[in-house]
Formats: structure tokens, C-alpha cells, sequence
């Protein structure tokens, strides 16, 4: 006997319709989503896409890049139940991670303050 799935059109998810609890996971996902954080997906999606701008010659599109990649590594640390309060100190540190600048030693720092949320 197979299960009957379903690609949802919002988020991308393989769900079971029918299945109580795989609903009830996917809807809790839903939820999380309309609270801003974005789908696995999507936050891949952008991060290469701005990656690819990062280290154009084109300064306003790298920096717009870099905050692009911030936001996704935030959107990331909010599903991993980052509070909101942390938003200025994490954004500062993920900005800091991604200026060619810092020296790898801070970048290790960087990536072991904020592991817990992902």
C-alpha cells in the first residue's frame, strides 16, 4: 500500500494529505513561516544566488549580497529559536563573517558563538 503525497505551493514540502500527523508537522512549519522564516529552499536559493554577487566588481551589489546572505543565516537561526533580541548582534557578527577583511580566526569565533541555532 503506498501513501498518497502532495507537493504544497507555498512552501515546497512533500506532504501526506490525510495524515494527521504529518499535517499538524506542516502546518507548524506554516506557521514558523508566516512568522519570517523562509523554507530550507528558499534560503539556499538566495544565499547562492547573492554568493554569486559577492565578489563582483560591482561594490553596491556585493554589499547588498552580503546582506542578503545575513538575512538567510538569520531566517536559519530563527527556525533554530534564536530570540529576536539577538537580531543586531547576529546580523554585526554574519556581516562581519562575509567582509574579506576578517581574518579566519575571527570567522572560526563567529561560527562557534551562533553554532546553536544553526
Amino acid at each position: 500500500m503506498s501513501i498518497e503525497t502532495s507537493i504544497c505551493p507555498i512552501c515546497g514540502a512533500i506532504c501526506a494529505p490525510g495524515d494527521a500527523e504529518d499535517e499538524t508537522a506542516h502546518q507548524k512549519k506554516h506557521t514558523l513561516y508566516a512568522k519570517g522564516v523562509l523554507p530550507y529552499e528558499i534560503r539556499e536559493f538566495l544565499k547562492e544566488a547573492a554568493y554569486a554577487y559577492l565578489h563582483s566588481n560591482n561594490v553596491q551589489s556585493a554589499e547588498a549580497a552580503r546582506r542578503a546572505i545575513a538575512f538567510a543565516r538569520w531566517h536559519r537561526a530563527r527556525e533554530g529559536g534564536i530570540p529576536l533580541s539577538k537580531f543586531d548582534e547576529y546580523m554585526g557578527d554574519m556581516l562581519a563573517y562575509l567582509d574579506d577583511q576578517t581574518s579566519e580566526e575571527e570567522k572560526t569565533e563567529i561560527s562557534k558563538r551562533w553554532k546553536k541555532y544553526g
